[in-house]
């Protein structure tokens, strides 16, 4: 979901870039991904911890964002349960 600035929140970006993905992926890589794709924009030092971070309480909470399933499938890696 576009924010006013035309771009995606963090959490947004990454479900289009694992929905893409056929392996788990990094939150280094989609961070990376996102940027390139120009779907975020980012001043901060360490994205990929936020987005770790935002990925982390959604799978703590049950792992259901918008209706997508994310499971963890190991350190900083993250995936969509079909």
């Amino acid at each position: 979901m576009p924010n006013p600035l035309g771009k995606y929140k963090f959490i947004d970006a990454a479900i289009i870039i694992l929905e893409k993905s056929a392996q788990p992926r990094k939150t280094k890589e989609i961070i990376n991904e996102a940027l390139k794709l120009g779907f975020i924009k980012t001043y901060g030092r360490t994205p990929n911890q936020t987005l770790n971070g935002i990925l982390n309480k959604i799978v703590n909470s049950g792992g259901v964002y918008k209706g997508h399933k994310i499971a963890k499938a190991g350190k900083g890696s993250f995936f969509l349960k079909k």
